[in-house]
């Protein structure tokens, strides 16, 4: 069976809602209607997510951080039902793609932070192409880090306007060179535009510029304002940081890390507090569903306060994807304020925002998650006997974690341990062998979860070329499928610092050809903003955020700032499928292209080298931009 076989073959879901997509209007005349229709509109309830990245449950006063304070987001606590046992995934994509189609992220195949997964299915929906489909206006600024090549752009993904930064945070490979958080370049579409400000500040601006213009035209929306907030780089204006370095904590002063981490939260809240003058202002506090979580367990706050759980970030134990999810809608008819427990988790929203907003989907798509609109509602909704399993990364069977009530069995390379949280919360304890049929019962449901989504980890995305729609297209080491390090130590290859560093790496891409025909493939050691030769350096990185300054060497972010290295690079090589070709890189070269010809269509793997003059590879090539020439093109 091939691969476009077993894509039709496994997967759950109806194609019905995406065929209306082919009409579905996407431009400033969507809103002409009769005026039936427009009143119709206006009593639509509009959808705001605001997902922060890195937040832990702990990183809000309250939830009883004892140093931070978040009056905006307590404000919005207290008006909010919360769900109380909320669970995401322990890292940023799969959180990202459970949301936006209610599957599980290893059925989704966006099921890791990069690397050639972080690509949705495109036979399965996402939230913004469903409610693109049924008039709504669907909006996303800050970070998508779902891909940034075509066609994984949220533009691609239906999307109709979108601001945001590539990769995973700032400084990463695919975002603008030399990106800092303020006055940045950001894609707004499928354009690099610069804006002033600081980006936390930015995206909440365009987002509100957005709402206000969907509003005023009687179109209701889709807002989606994923921060990069806080993931680090932690730059922020001093006056955030500042009132925390004032502050000791168990007698010590707060490591500076946590000035910055805990002043990025201070701007976010303040962000929240602007939000909501706004909706007042508008008009729009009332009839918007608005949610408020975050994407996975909490980074350089959780020393601070763990909020009772053990874990951060990337872990399998409840501080790694437990978190906090805020709703509220005014004039919705939800239930009251205030805390409501029961297993849920992010792949819920989506079948929940659908039954909310009454939009005759809920019924047409097949979800991993299921709709709490009766929970919403004050309804009985009997959430005891659900199990859930969490998740994520290459797909290894066992490496996951059960969720039954407040049973956690939990999988890792010595086998299953089960935790009690209710007199365990810190999950210290394998209690297993004491209750053997619990485990039972939770490894069957594994195994039953297991089977499910099995076929579809054979499956993957990839970027296209050729395509008229994204022509040329730039690829980065962000993308890499595979690589590997040329010397001893541990880097993150997708940092621009690592660029700058020179970081000897080898790596691969997968690509889809969309047709048959010359392709030119150009390699390049800097971005085409950097505007640097291959052998060139570059002086020291400038940062507008200049914490600590009494530092002699401040590299406390991303090892920033960094010199940009000289390479001595002579030659390259690159294969495109079975074919090779090499290369002489000239002094002052600041890219070395070559031209392939691919017989047909279909998916072929591109590897590039460059190396030094004694035929020794120093690395491959960070940046290719390939570009598929017109029939005729001589050269």
């Amino acid at each position: 069976m091939d691969r476009k076989q077993l894509n039709t073959t496994i997967y759950r879901i109806s194609l019905v809602p995406l065929l209306s997509l082919l009409v579905a209007p996407l431009d400033s005349q969507a809103h002409k209607r009769s005026e039936p229709d427009n009143e119709r509109e206006t009593k639509r309830a509009n959808i705001l997510i605001i997902l922060t990245d890195d937040q832990g449950y702990g990183d809000l006063s309250c939830h009883g951080n004892p140093v931070l304070r978040t009056p905006n987001l307590d404000h919005l606590h207290s008006q909010a039902v919360r769900l109380t046992e909320f669970h995401v995934s322990g890292i940023s994509t799969p959180t990202r793609s459970q949301l936006l189609t209610g599957v599980d992220n290893l059925r989704n195949r966006a099921c890791q932070w990069g690397y050639g997964l972080e690509f949705m299915r495109r036979d399965i929906p996402t939230m913004a192409e469903i409610f693109s489909s049924t008039g709504y206006r669907t909006g996303l600024f800050g970070k998508w880090h779902l891909g940034d090549i075509f066609p994984h752009r949220p533009g691609d993904r239906g999307f109709q306007e979108s601001v945001r930064f590539g990769g995973a945070s700032i400084q990463q490979t695919p975002d603008h060179w030399d990106s800092d958080g303020f006055d940045d370049f950001y894609w707004h579409n499928d354009v690099w535009k610069q804006y002033k400000g600081y980006c936390t500040d930015i995206f909440f601006d365009e987002a509100m510029r957005f709402m206000r213009e969907c509003h005023r035209n009687d179109m209701p929306f889709l807002a989606f304002i994923p921060t990069g907030a806080v993931h680090d780089p932690c730059f922020v204006d001093n006056k955030y940081r500042k009132p925390y370095m004032k502050i000791k904590f168990r007698g010590q002063p707060l490591p500076e890390n946590v000035h910055s981490y805990f002043g990025m939260v201070s701007n976010l809240d303040m962000n929240i507090g602007r939000l909501e003058k706004f909706l007042k202002a508008e008009g729009l506090r009332e009839n918007t569903i608005m949610i408020f979580m975050s994407d996975n367990g909490g980074v350089q706050g959780v020393p601070i306060y763990d909020a009772g759980m053990s874990g951060t970030k990337g872990s399998l134990l409840e501080g790694g994807h437990r978190q906090t999810c805020f709703i509220r809608w005014p004039a919705g008819k939800l239930r009251q304020a205030g805390d409501v427990g029961g297993l849920t988790q992010i792949q819920d929203l989506l079948p929940t925002l659908l039954d909310l907003t009454c939009t005759g989907m809920s019924r047409q798509v097949k979800f991993d998650g299921i709709s709490l609109a009766p929970l919403l509602r004050g309804q009985d909704q009997d959430l005891g006997h659900r199990m859930l399993v969490v998740q994520w990364g290459w797909g290894a069977k066992g490496q996951g974690t059960v969720l039954w009530q407040h049973w956690r069995l939990t999988g890792g390379k010595d086998g299953w341990q089960l935790h009690n949280l209710e007199n365990d919360p810190y999950q210290k304890t394998d209690v297993l062998a004491d209750h053997p049929y619990i485990a039972a019962r939770m490894q069957e449901q594994y195994e039953t979860w297991w089977r499910d989504i099995e076929p579809a980890l054979g499956l993957y995305e990839c970027p296209h070329i050729g395509d008229p729609k994204a022509d040329p297209l730039t690829l980065t080491c962000f993308d890499y499928i595979s690589h590997k390090f040329l010397r001893k130590g541990y880097f993150n290859v997708c940092l621009q610092s690592c660029v700058r560093k020179g970081v000897g790496v080898h790596g691969k891409w997968r690509l889809h050809a969309v047709s048959a025909g010359n392709y030119q493939i150009s390699l390049r050691r800097w971005p085409a903003e950097a505007d640097a030769a291959i052998t060139a350096g570059l002086p020291l990185q400038e940062l507008t955020d200049p914490y600590p300054e009494d530092l002699p060497d401040r590299r406390l972010w991303y090892d920033t700032p960094q010199v940009g290295v000289a390479l001595p690079i002579v030659s390259a090589k690159v294969r495109l499928g079975e074919k090779l070709q090499t290369a002489v890189v000239g002094r002052d070269d600041k890219v070395v292209s070559f031209v392939f010809s691919l017989p047909s269509a279909g998916d072929v793997e591109l590897e590039t080298w460059f190396f030094d003059i004694h035929g020794e590879e120093i690395c491959s090539a960070p940046y290719v931009e390939i570009k598929k020439l017109q029939t005729g093109t001589t050269f």
